[in-house]
């Protein structure tokens, strides 16, 4: 979604021949677990795997190390053309990707997600994480390239904007998986014979159905609705691109808030009211079957070439499938500790099967084994980020999970301390890690202290991850904690604009309403502490505000029963104090007589007895009144 100089627009028109129906589009989602049983992950048989390291990918297989490079070279001029538009300042990739090139569906199928307890009819899917994404794919299919780059434009898509329409983000994934590059040149939106055939025999969906179909959607699981559906959502995403004003409204519909409205609403704001016609200029637009791709002039440059390729040792193998399964599949821990220990037992000096067995035994509750494969990863990997990262992930897990922390000016829990200290070594050792400053800005929501430094950690974290909504809520609670009441409520309208899940925009609010509570039990706190050092009058007006304007009404008739104690303790203060008074005039009364000075006594107590309230008081004035008449 990028306009740039240099374009060529090559026409193009699908064959006569029949290609055939397509096969099952791989698909972007995790598959529900129901609770089926699943088979267990055996171990695979002991083939040549290698590893190919670019600047932004891993990619592992058992296929040839050349394939391998091919996939990464593609990868990387892709992410190269993608980058340019957005890129601000320096290197946006903050999540890594590692990428599992199986040889064949056999050799995949005990690593695929379940569908019903079975292994998933899919060639290849992407699951996000918080130390590196993962793709996985089998080259047996038919475009093991279309694969992969579809597979990865899910995860750009997933870190640049969080979550899109369904339409959109598989027509985006099919719109940029049939990217093509050379040393000079790059061919972009070039067109899927396999959909414009289907296009050609079957009605497209109204705009209706397909504007509202969601990975949940009966009908998106449905081998004769998926088709039509991929087909049409390249079709709409490849004519929307076709021109310089509709890709201009498409990149703005992607990037702009979705509001109460929702995508529909936000669709129609952007593209009009009348998606009849659109949808009318879509059906044209595959009735021709004149599909246009761009060729931009590009030099192949030198940042893009494969950094390092090589063999991978069998430990190394059953390292890397231990942790794809606990991306893919994090339910089979056993599975994923089995691969671990494989990978040990043929190399006890392999720092990251330490870390990856160690998190799949905190997972497991056994944190005491944890902790020894945690701390023998850091040993072994001093100069390696992972170890630290996900020995921090699950130190930091752990205080969330299972230990309620109380804030305390004077000492930082332990595990909290310790888990800062690791993300803070893995943020030294590898800057461009997101999830190292969200851990490290985290660890503050358990700190009475300064937050100054955990509020720049999460700001550079969510200004790398923006559709992270967890991070986003971790840096509005820490605002709300410094008093920034602006900045707390700017995230929470970000958050209601960008995410799609209505649990995040509850939390969202929630955090705000749990702020203000905090802030009125706060204040009832200062009103009664007014009231306990004398200020009477400083504690009842807090009091009368709080019973008015407290959103907790528990909190409100607190206030109110508060206040009212305070009014009849200041009432009995004001009547002792009068009366005190009284006492005093009397005993003057009293003294003036016994000094002789009768007349003055008497103009005293004649003053005072209209104004005593006190019976035992206005009897003893009395008594003395009718004596010194008597003298």
């Amino acid at each position: 979604m990028r306009s740039s100089l240099d374009v060529v627009h090559v026409a193009w028109r699908a064959p006569i021949a029949w290609w055939g129906r397509p096969a099952l589009p791989w698909c972007f989602a995790f598959m529900t677990w129901m609770g089926a049983a699943f088979p267990a992950a055996a171990l695979p048989p002991d083939r040549p795997w290698s590893r190919v390291e670019t600047r932004h990918f891993e990619i592992i297989g058992a296929v040839h190390p050349k394939q391998l490079q091919a996939i990464g070279l593609r990868l990387e001029r892709l992410h190269e053309f993608l980058q340019q538009p957005v890129a601000s300042s320096g290197d946006n990739a903050t999540v890594p990707l590692r990428i599992v090139v199986f040889r064949d569906d056999a050799s995949f199928a005990p690593y695929k997600l379940l569908e019903n307890g079975n292994p998933a009819d899919r060639s290849g899917f992407f699951a996000p994480g918080r130390d590196h994404g993962t793709i996985g794919f089998e080259v047996e299919s038919d475009a093991p390239l279309r694969m992969a780059l579809h597979e990865f434009i899910h995860a750009y898509v997933w870190q640049q904007y969080g979550d899109l329409p369904l339409w959109l983000n598989e027509g985006l994934a099919e719109y940029y998986s049939t990217f093509d590059a050379d040393d000079q040149t790059l061919q972009i939106g070039r067109p899927i014979a396999a959909h414009i055939q289907l296009l050609a025999n079957e009605a497209l969906l109204p705009f209706r159905d397909l504007f509202a179909l969601d990975a949940s959607s009966r009908a998106y699981k449905e081998d004769a609705r998926i088709g039509i559906f991929y087909a049409e959502s390249w079709a709409l995403v490849h004519y929307l691109l076709s021109n310089p004003e509709s890709r201009e409204r498409l990149l703005r519909f992607a990037t702009m808030p979705v509001g109460k409205n929702g995508a529909r609403g936000a669709f129609r704001a952007v593209f009009g009211d009348n998606t009849d016609a659109l949808e009318y200029a879509l059906g044209e637009y595959v009735k021709g079957e004149a599909f246009t791709y761009d060729v931009i002039k590009s030099k192949l440059p030198e940042s893009v070439r494969p950094l390092r390729a090589g063999p991978m040792t069998r430990a190394e193998v059953m390292e890397a499938l231990g942790d794809y399964l606990l991306h893919a599949t994090p339910w089979r821990l056993d599975d994923a500790a089995a691969h671990f220990h494989e990978a040990l037992r043929l190399d006890a000096g392999n720092a990251r099967a330490h870390s990856g067995l160690a998190t799949a035994l905190a997972k497991q509750g056994h944190w005491p084994q944890a902790r020894t494969h945690f701390e023998r990863g850091l040993e072994l990997g001093r100069g390696d980020a992972i170890p630290f990262l996900l020995y921090g992930l699950a130190v930091l897990d752990s205080v969330t999970e299972r230990t309620p922390v109380e804030l305390s000016s004077k000492v930082l829990p332990g595990p909290v301390a310790q888990a800062r200290a690791l993300f803070a070594r893995c943020a030294e050792l590898d800057s461009s890690r997101a999830e190292a400053w969200a851990g490290f800005g985290r660890s503050f929501l358990y700190d009475a202290g300064s937050l100054a430094d955990g509020i720049a950690a999460l700001s550079r974290a969510h200004g790398r991850l923006p559709a992270r909504m967890d991070i986003t809520c971790d840096l509005m609670v820490l605002h709300l904690r410094d008093g920034n009441r602006k900045a707390a409520e700017a995230l929470a309208a970000d958050i209601e604009a960008r995410a799609q899940d209505a649990a995040d925009i509850r939390r969202a609010h929630e955090i705000l309403q749990v702020a203000d509570a905090n802030r009125e039990v706060a204040q009832f706190n200062e009103a009664v502490h007014r009231l306990n050092t004398g200020d009477l009058a400083g504690g009842i007006a807090l009091l009368d505000k709080l019973a008015t304007s407290a959103a907790d009404p528990a909190l409100r008739q607190s206030a109110q029963r508060t206040a009212a104690e305070a009014r009849a303790a200041q009432e009995e203060n004001a009547r002792v104090d009068q009366l005190n008074r009284q006492i005093d005039a009397y005993n003057g009364a009293v003294r003036q007589a016994n000094a002789g000075d009768v007349d003055r006594a008497i103009t005293v107590l004649e003053h005072l007895i209209p104004q005593i309230t006190d019976t035992k008081l206005a009897g003893k004035a009395n008594t003395l009144l009718h004596e010194l008449r008597q003298r």
